[in-house]
């Protein structure tokens, strides 16, 4: 395994795509994309340049029959004076290149300004969509998952921000909006295997014949939710 560190400074102001962005919340604003060798810059109005420490720690995967694969998540936010509680950290599935609303992983940064975890993951998926969000400004970034194993992100604002008050009625970091128990402190998110449809199961007995579809076959259609 090694670990690969790359620094990056981005700028907020002028990042468009062909397709253009429109406001922060456009999925455009690569934000969390290491570019090597970039310079400091200024955000445009209402937005807060930042840094990015990419720690990403990569190798190649343990080949297993598991249908889904472990990553280890880390994200710390800070700005000039203090960590950064309360940055809302989402992780979306790629498939087919096209971002999907399915939720591999969702928490909050802590006091200290940090979210850790782990997440479980179809290993079909090869990339998936970092998110995150401070006092309701969103950026995002692709980020290839073939050879990762862990996620590291270090996110340096370059200027304080007013916190936003949200209603979580549980307390668990989570605001209700996004909680899928928003009454329930222990739980939060749930992951559904795989995301849509089923996985099948099935056995043939090859007796008399192969393909004879009698009561000794037998197939199964599966999927499983975590919580």
């Amino acid at each position: 395994m090694k670990r690969a560190g790359i620094f990056a400074l981005l700028l907020l102001s002028g990042i468009l795509f062909s397709s253009g962005c429109a406001s922060a919340d456009d999925e455009n604003y690569l934000w969390l994309l290491a570019v090597a060798g970039g310079e400091s810059g200024e955000g445009t109005s209402g937005e807060v340049p930042f840094e990015v420490e990419v720690g990403d720690e990569t190798g190649s995967p343990d080949f297993l029959f598991d249908s889904t694969r472990t990553l280890d998540i880390y994200v710390n936010v800070l700005d000039p004076v203090s960590p950064v509680s309360g940055s809302q950290v989402r992780i979306y599935e790629l498939v087919d290149g096209v971002p999907t609303q399915n939720v591999a992983f969702r928490a909050r940064t802590g006091v200290d300004g940090i979210v850790t975890g782990s997440m479980e993951i179809d290993r079909n998926i090869a990339s998936v969509i970092l998110e995150v969000e401070f006092e309701g400004q969103v950026y995002s970034a692709q980020v290839d998952i073939t050879y990762v194993q862990s996620i590291r992100r270090t996110i340096n604002l370059l200027a304080t921000i007013t916190p936003i008050e949200e209603v979580d009625s549980d307390g668990d970091g989570i605001p209700d909006e996004e909680d899928d128990y928003p009454e329930d402190a222990d739980r939060a998110t749930v992951l559904r295997y795989p995301r849509e449809g089923n996985y099948t199961v099935a056995f043939e007995d090859l007796y008399p014949r192969q393909g004879d579809a009698d009561f000794n076959d037998y197939v199964l259609r599966v999927n499983y939710e975590e919580d």
